[in-house]
């Protein structure tokens, strides 16, 4: 039961990507041929992606084997340069056996890969990676203010609430910056806008 199961979601899931592909196609006719492939190969990486999570976070094969399966298509797809796959690569990497007993923690492979996506502009990974390098919380070998900083403040300007938040609070205490009360006030009214609930409490110090 649960291996037909299993198969009806694989081609529910095929067919999810091929109907994808064809508007894909249909929206490219108006475009040049660079665009439309550039348009193609973005679909298929994220028919790819989509096919790994489900592999690894649903119930698409028996566990261990479909984490595992999910976990090499996701390396496949980080290799080619896809963001969301190196984020995610990194999550697992990071986590480990928090997220999945078959799953070994691997700090040096999470590292590398939050690194490939923050410099692709993925905030949440340039917040992760940032927080690799937190001199109290972070990783020791990777104890770094100054990037600590640089990557939080590029997250945060992405509009990321959880670095808005975290910057916030280095401005309003003067920590690895220097201290801005005005300027942490706003970065907690731009996470608290997005339903941070932290900076929410912390603007209540502001009498807001």
């Amino acid at each position: 039961m649960r291996q037909r199961e299993a198969v009806d979601m694989e081609k529910r899931h095929l067919v999810v990507c091929m109907i994808s592909i064809v508007f894909v196609l249909i929206a490219g006719c108006a475009t040049d041929p660079a665009q439309r492939q550039a348009a193609l190969l973005q679909a298929e990486h994220k028919a790819q992606y989509t096919k790994a999570l489900r592999s690894i976070e649903g119930h698409d094969g028996e566990y261990p084997a479909r984490v595992l399966r999910g976990m090499e298509l996701l390396k496949s797809m980080a290799e080619q340069g896809y963001a969301p796959a190196q984020f995610k690569l990194a999550y697992y990497s990071y986590t480990g056996p928090a997220s999945y007993d078959c799953l070994k923690q691997d700090t040096k492979e999470a590292y590398y890969w939050f690194g490939k996506a923050a410099e692709q502009n993925h905030r949440e990974a340039q917040y992760e990676f940032a927080m690799l390098f937190n001199p109290k919380s972070g990783l020791k070998q990777y104890a770094d203010a100054e990037k600590y900083v640089y990557w939080m403040q590029k997250a945060a300007d992405a509009g990321y609430a959880k670095a808005q938040y975290a910057l916030g609070r280095m401005n309003e205490k003067g920590e690895h910056v220097p201290q801005d009360v005005a300027l942490a006030k706003e970065l907690f009214e731009k996470a608290a806008a997005q339903g941070d609930g932290q900076a929410r409490r912390a603007l209540k110090r502001f009498g807001k």
